[in-house]
């Protein structure tokens, strides 16, 4: 029986109008679909990640099997990640103040550009329609997957697991994706007053 990896935090990121929240959507799909209580709770877990304020560095490999390092610091609605390569270069992409930025390190000097107003929404949740549709989705493929809870110490915190393991906050600390696996190295809930800013301003070519 195979276990249901990351995909299942995707059906938890849609758009729509609905009062309630994206960790209720969440209970609401597995309890829909039939799921166990702790399997239900996981879903709320995951969609409520989006809320808190983290710092996590995860370590994989690129498509190439070099070393990679991806590094997500959130104080919601601002939020930054920044994938360190093998070869020295850091690339990082922000949204600050309702805007989003794409910035670049190499050769020991950052360059930054502006990409406009942020279009996404990390509040947005499910409309009715797609709650149906993916409990629907979860009845069908329910006696494929084994959706079995599980509590596993990472990067010295306590984190749920259910193939994709998330910290107490929500945050992934590990995740099985086509490339291989994410596995978290660090992880802090306080962050710096500066870790969301512009590494350097924004050149005049891209604004």
């Amino acid at each position: 029986m195979q276990r249901w990896g990351a995909v299942i935090l995707l059906a938890l990121v849609a758009c729509g109008g609905h009062t309630e929240t994206k960790a209720d959507q969440g209970r609401s799909i597995a309890a829909g679909a039939g799921l166990s209580k702790e399997v239900a709770a996981f879903f709320a877990l995951a969609a409520s990640g989006t809320k808190a304020t983290y710092r996590v560095s995860l370590d994989t490999t690129d498509s190439a099997g070099n070393k990679l390092q991806v590094t997500t610091t959130q104080r919601p609605p601002d939020v930054r990640v920044d994938t360190f390569h093998a070869d020295g270069t850091i690339d990082a992409t922000l949204a600050l103040k309702g805007r989003r930025y794409q910035c670049t390190m190499a050769a020991k000097q950052w360059q930054c550009g502006d990409l406009g107003v942020a279009t996404s929404d990390n509040s947005e949740v499910f409309g009715a329609t797609a709650v149906q549709l993916a409990i629907d989705r979860f009845k069908q493929r329910a006696a494929d997957y084994d959706f079995r809870v599980e509590d596993r110490m990472i990067a010295n915190v306590k984190a749920t697991c259910l193939l994709t393991c998330l910290s107490r906050e929500g945050a992934i600390l590990s995740a099985e994706v086509p490339s291989g696996t994410l596995t978290a190295s660090s992880y802090a809930t306080t962050i710096p007053d500066d870790a969301l800013t512009l590494p350097a301003p924004v050149s005049s070519s891209s604004s």
